[in-house]
Formats: C-alpha cells, sequence, structure tokens
C-alpha cells in the first residue's frame, strides 16, 4: 500500500509570483520617494542661494553712493541677479530696491526669487 504524505514543504509558483510582485511595488515606491527627495532639497538648496545673492547684492548696493545707485543686471555663481532702484514718492531719502534672482534648474525650468526693501540716505549725502 502506498501512503501519499499531502504536506508542502515549499511554496507555489503563485505565491512566489504575487511575493516578487508586491516586493516590486514596494522596492519602487522607495525608490519613487527618494527621486522626489533629491528633487525637492536641490529646488530648496537652490532658493536658499538665489535668496543670499539677493542679499548680498542689497549690501553692495547699501555700499554704492546714494546718488550713483541705479538699476543693472549681473551673473552671481551660477544665478543672474536683475535689480531696479525706484526714487520713493513720500520722502526723497528712499528708494525702493527690487532683486530678482533667477535660475535654471536640471530640468530647463526656470525659477526665481524676488526681493524688495526700501534705503534710506545716511545723512550727509
Amino acid at each position: 500500500m502506498i501512503v501519499h504524505n499531502k504536506k508542502n514543504n515549499g511554496f507555489t509558483m503563485l505565491e512566489v509570483v504575487v511575493a516578487v510582485f508586491i516586493g516590486m511595488i514596494i522596492v519602487s515606491g522607495i525608490i519613487l520617494s527618494m527621486t522626489t527627495s533629491t528633487r525637492v532639497n536641490s529646488f530648496a538648496r537652490n532658493l536658499r542661494n538665489a535668496t543670499i545673492a539677493g542679499e548680498e547684492k542689497i549690501e553692495e548696493l547699501k555700499n554704492d553712493d546714494w546718488y550713483d545707485m541705479s538699476a543693472g543686471s549681473d551673473t552671481y555663481k551660477g544665478f543672474t541677479r536683475t535689480w531696479s532702484v525706484q526714487d520713493d514718492t513720500t520722502s526723497s531719502s528712499l528708494k525702493m530696491v527690487t532683486i530678482t534672482v533667477t535660475w535654471p534648474d536640471v530640468w530647463g525650468n526656470t525659477h526665481d526669487v524676488e526681493i524688495a526693501t526700501y534705503m534710506y540716505r545716511p545723512y550727509g549725502q
């Protein structure tokens, strides 16, 4: 008499395929979140550096002669800075300075940050 033992000591092909499919979904989700995180970190770093570039331009303009302060543009550490200087209509001692810093990202999109401030004419000038 032959007795068949019905114990299964392994996985069926269907179980293996389902497990691999679930593993692929999990891994692709992790990879997607890593690439998104890298993109967001790159944008945040560029935004910070653009803001610093704009603030440095404000400091440069503060050190210029009050009457020679004028609009312009330049390139600074990979960023393009453009600034305008306008006399304030309420006071002859104030000028409004607006600085726009632009940069391209690696995907070809152009981003910018704008900083606006008032500068007061120092006494004696």
